[in-house]
């Protein structure tokens, strides 16, 4: 993010912004009326609806007016444009250039940093009780139906296909938040949408990604029949 602002302010600036929207040409009003688009929960919307204690469940493909104003942290300014993304609580960035919420990316990291270490050896890392929703992938994102290594690394970026039909990009990455003791810990990069034509905005290998489960789905139906 290229911008940060107090949540307060921001949450004022997004009201006002999608007031500006609703008031544009009606191609593009949130008001409009006009075919309903597949929606699904963003991934793990349960999960922080009980750490928060409420029942706010945020949406693929929903109205971005919808998102409650405390649940914005940052509006930032991406490429020269303010109004298409946020970034929500528990580090989620959303993008919703036409008032829909299209995309939403997260990172899960093994450990976070605490308070500078006392021997002024840089900061110390504890354990991020969040890293444990990296278990419940397949639960919370669908099985996997496509996947490339990333060459000489034991890094992978995977495609899965959620039974509500969503679509999840999971790239496994090298992450430097983590203590010197951890040489092989790792972070996961989720980005997920409704959309292949925005997953693959975000992530340019979901595309090749796609085309592959889509293919392995049609040759799994040929053999059914056999």
């Amino acid at each position: 993010m290229r911008a940060n602002t107090s949540k307060l302010s921001a949450a004022a600036l997004f009201g006002a912004m999608l007031c500006g929207i609703a008031g544009i040409a009606p191609s593009t009003a949130l008001a409009q009326k006009g075919p309903k688009h597949p929606t699904a929960p963003i991934p793990f919307e349960q999960e922080r609806a009980r750490e928060r204690g409420d029942r706010a469940v945020l949406l693929l493909n929903e109205d971005a007016s919808r998102i409650p104003g405390h649940r914005i942290m940052e509006l930032p300014i991406i490429n020269g444009k303010m109004g298409e993304h946020a970034r929500l609580d528990d580090n989620v960035e959303i993008f919703f250039p036409f008032g829909r919420i299209l995309t939403a990316t997260t990172e899960f990291h093994k450990y976070k940093p605490v308070a500078a270490a006392t021997d002024g050896m840089g900061p110390d890392y504890l354990p991020d009780p969040r890293f444990d929703r990296v278990k419940n992938f397949d639960r919370a994102l669908g099985s996997v139906c496509a996947s490339e290594r990333i060459d000489g690394t034991p890094f992978k970026v995977e495609l899965r296909r959620g039974s509500n039909n969503s679509l999840s990009l999971v790239r496994s990455m090298p992450t430097d938040q983590k203590p010197a003791s951890d040489q092989d810990a790792m972070s996961y990069r989720v980005v997920s949408s409704m959309d292949i034509r925005y997953l693959a905005r975000e992530e340019p290998q979901a595309d090749r990604l796609y085309r592959r489960c889509m293919q392995n789905a049609s040759a799994q139906r040929v053999s059914q029949k056999d």
